[in-house]
């Protein structure tokens, strides 16, 4: 079984914005999806790892509950 790296990162300053997150690090971040776009998206072409993308998400601010895509 593999260790994995399960360290915790405070998002709180990202609350309602897109986050793109890869390798537990914040890689971008903006107002709407399309601010993040360019960072998580692949061309048909690119031989890229599903794994390897960064996740992209909305963090839901404290008043809200989380979203589900």
């Amino acid at each position: 079984m593999s260790k994995r790296n399960n360290k915790i990162i405070n998002l709180s300053k990202y609350a309602g914005k897109w986050v793109a997150l890869q390798n537990n690090q914040v890689i971008a971040s903006g107002d709407s999806i399309y601010d993040i776009e360019k960072y998580v998206v692949r061309n048909k072409e690119e031989k890229i790892a599903i794994e390897k993308l960064p996740a992209a998400f909305k963090m839901p601010r404290k008043d809200e509950c989380p979203y589900i895509l």
